[in-house]
């Protein structure tokens, strides 16, 4: 087996015993068990527990950015393109949620840990959505205003959802995505001025 097949390997058990039994039940010595690799082996390729709790987090963002990309590229318009962001980041969300109860609950206890990670998906995530406002702007969409800052501002307004789409399973947001799309339209929209002659 080849390095990245083992290491993809332990990755997949970690992601397994994780989801089972939780992070904090959870041991190295299980998961080089269940791998049938070394103790050794696991720390040649993590440098603890932590990390490679990081590690399937990150994967998880990436997934999520990939499909963001996928998502905003299919839109022409700016107001598509805000509007396919915002949908498919609540639904893939709501999907990377759908985790089993113990390891949900750890999420929130290594929040800290796991905002390090997100540091750099967030930063790529407000480049995403500049490129979506500054298409808006081009074609006459939107207000030619502080990009960088609204598009912080749109990035942050997301993140707040994130907490009730974890914590709540019975949570219908869906209902309220046309209306915060409207309401993120409203914001960057170009007003224009009726003039009668």
């Amino acid at each position: 087996m080849c390095n990245k097949n083992t290491k993809e390997h332990i990755i997949e058990v970690a992601i397994s015993l994780f989801n089972r039994f939780g992070y904090k039940k959870t041991t190295i010595d299980e998961i080089a068990e269940i791998a049938d690799k070394s103790k050794g082996a696991i720390y040649h390729y993590f440098e603890s527990k932590e990390e490679l709790f990081r590690v399937i987090i990150d994967r998880k963002f990436e997934k999520l950015h990939l499909e963001l990309t996928s998502a905003v590229d299919s839109g022409v318009t700016g107001k598509s393109k805000i509007e396919k962001y915002v949908t498919t980041r609540v639904s893939v969300f709501k999907d990377l949620f759908r985790i089993e109860k113990s390891l949900k609950n750890e999420y929130l206890i290594y929040l800290r840990s796991i905002e390090r990670v997100r540091i750099k998906h967030d930063e790529k995530e407000i480049l995403m959505v500049m490129t979506i406002l500054k298409t808006g702007v081009k074609n006459g969409e939107f207000e030619n205003e502080d990009i960088n800052e609204s598009a912080v501002d749109i990035v942050a307004i997301l993140k707040g959802l994130e907490m009730p789409l974890m914590l709540y399973d019975n949570i219908e947001i869906e209902k309220n995505i046309e209306f915060m799309i409207r309401i993120l339209q409203k914001r960057i929209e170009r007003k224009t001025i009726l003039v009668i002659s």
